[in-house]
């Protein structure tokens, strides 16, 4: 996916991520959409990472491991959210993990970080595998729609 979308950063998120915040870096985004009439959609930054940073893991796990940022941003897993169940995750059904839709539903996963796991089950080895880290994903009703409508709803399980 490519594109480009105007960024809003408060200064006490900018505070925070000045160091990553640099013109022509990637930076791997976290934040609210902002949709309002006759106006682009906008990103309300809550966090950043660089590609590295990223690559280490999910930003839940980052955050609660440096202390930062931790329970202020919308999405992030707080008290009032237990932890999922050892058979808790996201299941996907695929047709095989070299497929342009198992892609797709990669993509998706990536862009919806967060710290449940994902597992595909793909149909022409018959092999369910647990996803790595970086596409554990936080489960929301979008991203399910999503996978629901790339892959077949039908192929799209939660369990908590």
């Amino acid at each position: 996916m490519t594109g480009a979308m105007e960024v809003l950063v408060f200064p006490r998120v900018y505070a925070v991520h000045a160091a990553r915040l640099i013109a022509g870096s990637p930076v791997f985004l976290r934040g609210r959409v902002s949709l309002r009439e006759e106006e682009d959609a906008k990103l309300i930054l809550e966090d950043a990472m660089t590609l590295p940073e990223r690559a280490a893991g999910p930003m839940e796990e980052r955050l609660a491991s440096s202390g930062g940022y931790e329970g202020r941003g919308r999405g992030q897993r707080g008290a009032s959210t237990p932890a999922p169940s050892s058979k808790a995750g996201v299941y996907l059904r695929v047709p095989s993990m070299d497929d342009a839709i198992t892609d797709r539903a990669r993509l998706l996963l990536q862009i919806f970080d967060g710290s449940y796991p994902v597992y595909f089950k793909a149909e022409d080895t018959g092999k369910m595998l647990r996803a790595p880290r970086s596409l554990w994903c936080d489960p929301n009703q979008v991203l399910l729609r999503e996978l629901g409508v790339t892959l077949g709803s039908e192929n799209v399980k939660k369990l908590d």
